[in-house]
């Protein structure tokens, strides 16, 4: 193949031009710096897809990123290569969205919010809103529309760390994670222990001031006392404890000097259900002290007032108490002996008692086997006794007046 010759330079007189085409070389009108820029705003624009096309050797491809502080996870196939990821050399990296999104896509106010800095939480935005779009990292050209199925814009945190938190009882609580993210009016704090997440939004605007809480258990709990931790936090929280936190052994922040009064007061809504796990949870740790067991594996949708009711049984049992429980009322069959007249003669103060007996069951993946027990009507009332005796009902109905029955177990 023959080769080529080129010239390079601005404004060559037509005279000159003439003879440069006679003598068969290539004349660029464009000075050596201009083409230079050129020609690394062509790589920069096409590197990544003809590196992914084989155009480009791996060698070269790496070096030119590394030139702009990047680099990137590759795959190297028979066909292809695949690029997986890009990341700065030396930390942080600037990166430049610019995209068109169709007015008609349903969550454009998001968008718009996103563009002016008002956003706190992640956003993913779907291929079916963009007309077009082009992201960059230090200026090379990482995707575009053919890439990408969504676009996910997540806000930089201005606070990330873990720290250690002490109340003002003395109460201390390790290693939580804290995040907090800040955008334009709004400021986010999400604070994670044990796979716990307490949320916390602030909205500030126009001398508005608008509190957002929010609390999700973990999932799956192992550790009985490390939740109880979590638990325990939550209600010195909720009832106005004034905190300070720490992080690499400095003083990071202090309720005390930031806390708006109006924040602590929105924390009492927590009160009331936080304290339903605090109590759930306390009575789990009495009981694997008493049995020398510990619960693991722990559902939380399994901690429920159901459940509540049998770990109080237990508690009721370890603590040789009676326990008191909601009664609604019992209906049974009844022979007509002269021994059961007797017993149901005094209507207005009769005094019932049964003897029951609770079978073997599972708790949390625990056994349990509480046993013989009494039960006590708390001011029974017969409703139906005289319809018994003359055959009008069958069955003969108890009712509690104060709708309370007493449970008391065995030795």
């Amino acid at each position: 193949m023959a080769s080529k010759n080129n010239l390079i330079s601005k404004n060559v007189p037509p005279q000159k031009l003439y003879h440069l085409t006679d003598k068969k070389i290539h004349y660029i009108d464009s000075k050596g710096e201009d083409l230079i820029i050129e020609l690394i705003q062509y790589l920069k624009d096409n590197i990544k897809k003809d590196y992914e096309n084989k155009m480009v050797s791996t060698e070269i491809y790496a070096e030119f990123l590394r030139n702009f502080n990047l680099k990137s996870d590759i795959e190297i196939n028979e066909s292809t290569n695949t690029i997986k990821n890009f990341s700065g050399l030396n930390g942080d990296t600037e990166t430049i969205a610019e995209f068109v999104i169709d007015s008609t896509y349903p969550e454009i106010n998001k968008v718009i919010d996103a563009s002016e800095g008002e956003f706190i939480d992640e956003l993913i935005i779907d291929k079916s809103a963009f007309k077009n779009l082009d992201l960059r990292m230090e200026g090379i050209k990482i995707a575009d529309l053919s890439d990408i199925a969504t676009l996910t814009i997540s806000p930089i945190p201005i606070f990330d760390k873990d720290v250690d938190v002490s109340f003002e009882n003395g109460y201390e609580i390790n290693d939580i994670s804290v995040k907090v993210t800040r955008g334009g009016s709004r400021t986010k704090v999400l604070i994670e222990f044990q796979k716990n997440e307490f949320e916390l939004i602030i909205t500030i605007k126009e001398n508005n001031f608008i509190l957002h809480v929010d609390y999700r258990n973990s999932t799956l709990i192992n550790n009985v006392s490390r939740q109880l931790q979590f638990y325990n936090a939550m209600n010195l929280l909720a009832t106005g404890n004034t905190i300070n936190a720490f992080s690499e052994g400095k003083l990071v922040f202090t309720s005390m000097e930031k806390f708006d009064r109006r924040i602590l007061d929105g924390f009492k809504g927590l009160y009331d259900y936080n304290l339903f796990y605090l109590k759930y949870f306390e009575k789990l740790k009495e009981i694997e002290k008493e049995y020398n067991i510990r619960f693991s594996n722990i559902d939380i949708n399994e901690v429920s007032d159901k459940n509540d009711i049998i770990l109080n049984r237990i508690i009721s049992k370890i603590r040789k108490e009676p326990i008191e429980e909601f009664f609604k009322g019992i209906s049974f069959n009844i022979p007509l002996t002269e021994r059961n007249k007797k017993l149901f003669a005094d209507i207005e103060n009769p005094a019932i008692k049964f003897a029951a007996n609770m079978e073997k069951f599972t708790l949390h993946n625990q056994e349990f086997q509480l046993g013989e027990h009494d039960i006590h009507i708390v001011e029974p009332r017969i409703l139906n006794y005289e319809n018994v005796l003359k055959g009008i009902d069958e069955e003969i109905r108890i009712e509690s007046k104060k709708e309370k029955i007493l449970i008391k177990f065995k030795d």
